[in-house]
């Protein structure tokens, strides 16, 4: 009988401290609970610092226009240091063309110039009346800026385009005319077979290439104007042995004009052939 009553009495003690313990519990959870939410801890902060709340709101970002610039004095110049390896592209310079030179004008040879006729009754007695058959052309022409545009070459042919006319057997002369005064001056002409570079191959005559012919002229003492030019041609006639005489002149645009003693215009070459 007695231990059956220490055993009841020992359980009645479990249970009235486990009932003190949830009181205890309770009363230390109170206290926090007070000490959380009811007293104020205001006057333990600083009045100047701002009390930053728990969680806090995104900033919203500044306008573009609002960021200040910064100074381009404000950033430092980079300096690349010696040993670094400069990648910069840089494209080959282009490299200047060589000038050619600039040839030297060749001046003619002045002593070649051909001489005028003085025999002024031999100049009235050459034809002034055109001929008929007459095959005539300039080829060439060149004014010496070496010799101050003073000195003129020309080349040409001038042959009788007739069966009994032979290139070989003939002379020429080339008569000048001052168009404004009329005045004449001739030249005879040095023929050189195949100057002009025609083959003349469809004259009847024999020997066409043989009346190719060339010439110097010296313009120095020629008076300003414009002068036209006409052919002379003299040949044998095989049926009476006498000398004929051929009288064809350019068309007025084979001339040249002079000025100061120099000639400005030179003749146009021109080929009838």
């Amino acid at each position: 009988m007695l231990k059956k009553g220490r055993k009841r009495e020992a359980k009645g003690l479990a249970v009235l401290y486990f009932i003190i313990g949830l009181v205890i519990l309770f009363i230390i959870l109170a206290v926090i609970w007070f000490a959380l939410a009811k007293l104020d801890y205001s006057d333990r902060l600083d009045p100047e610092a701002s009390v930053r709340p728990y969680v806090e709101a995104t900033a919203e970002p500044a306008p573009v226009e609002d960021v200040p610039a910064v100074a381009s004095e404000d950033v430092p110049e980079y300096v690349m240091p010696e040993d670094e390896v400069d990648l910069t592209v840089t494209e080959a310079p282009t490299p200047e063309p060589t000038p050619e030179p600039t040839p030297e004008p060749t001046a003619l040879p002045a002593d070649q110039c051909a001489q005028p006729m003085t025999d002024r009754d031999a100049l009235e007695r050459l034809p002034g009346i055109a001929s008929e058959n007459g095959m005539i052309g300039i080829t060439e022409c060149f004014v010496s800026p070496a010799d101050d545009n003073k000195l003129m070459y020309m080349n040409g042919y001038g042959y009788v385009n007739e069966a009994g006319f032979d290139g070989t057997k003939a002379k020429s002369w080339l008569v000048i005319t001052q168009v404004a005064s009329g005045q004449k001056i001739a030249y005879p002409l040095t023929l050189t077979n195949g100057v002009s570079g025609l083959p003349h191959d469809a004259a009847v005559c024999q020997n066409a290439t043989a009346s190719d012919f060339e010439v110097y002229l010296d313009i120095s003492a020629y008076q300003e104007g414009i002068y036209s030019m006409a052919l002379v041609i003299g040949f044998q006639s095989p049926d009476t042995n006498a000398v004929q005489y051929k009288y064809y002149p350019f068309s007025g645009d084979v001339s040249f004009t002079v000025l100061d003693g120099r000639v400005v215009t030179p003749v146009t070459p021109v080929d009838y052939e």
